[in-house]
């Protein structure tokens, strides 16, 4: 019986080269090429209407355990690879939790203080200087549009009420 023989020779060939596999997409390549629509399994299936009736029986049941036990062993193997792969990235992934967390800052400073603090250097480096005014700082009513000056308020910052003089004349 040639069919027979053939059926444990794909058996064998599936156990021994599934030990040989070490990628997922090995491992779906021989899949379809035993199990899949033009599959070396398939085709001896597909053969069975050509084997006499009173044979039929019995190559039919042994095709199907084959077929079981090639599908099971895939099975296992590509859980087995599904393991060693997710071990394989919890290794590479792997956190040193004795090591000091990352500092986060508190913040920033707001953009229009940073432009004015700029524009501060910029003087500064033309010999300007600076000298606290006065003044109270000049604010918005909600309820007009002039420009009212307030005596409670205060700046928020100390160098908001620093105003730019002129460079001192040189002797």
């Amino acid at each position: 019986m040639a069919m027979k023989e053939e059926l444990e020779v794909i058996e064998a060939q599936v156990k021994q080269r599934l030990q040989a596999i070490e990628t997922m997409d090995a491992l779906e390549q021989l899949r379809v090429q035993i199990l899949g629509k033009k599959g070396s399994l398939t085709a001896i299936m597909r053969m069975m209407g050509k084997i006499p009736a009173e044979d039929r029986p019995a190559m039919g049941k042994l095709a199907n355990t084959v077929r079981a036990n090639v599908d099971t062993a895939i099975k296992q193997r590509q859980e087995d690879l599904g393991k060693e792969l997710l071990y394989a990235r919890m290794q590479a992934e792997a956190a040193d939790v004795t090591l000091p967390g990352r500092r986060y800052s508190n913040g920033t400073q707001h953009l229009i203080n940073q432009i004015r603090e700029e524009i501060e250097d910029i003087f500064c480096g033309l010999s300007w200087r600076t000298a606290p005014t006065s003044r109270p700082p000049i604010t918005t009513s909600p309820r007009s549009t002039r420009l009212k000056t307030t005596r409670a308020a205060r700046p928020r910052t100390p160098s908001t009420s620093w105003t730019m003089l002129p460079r001192a004349s040189r002797p």
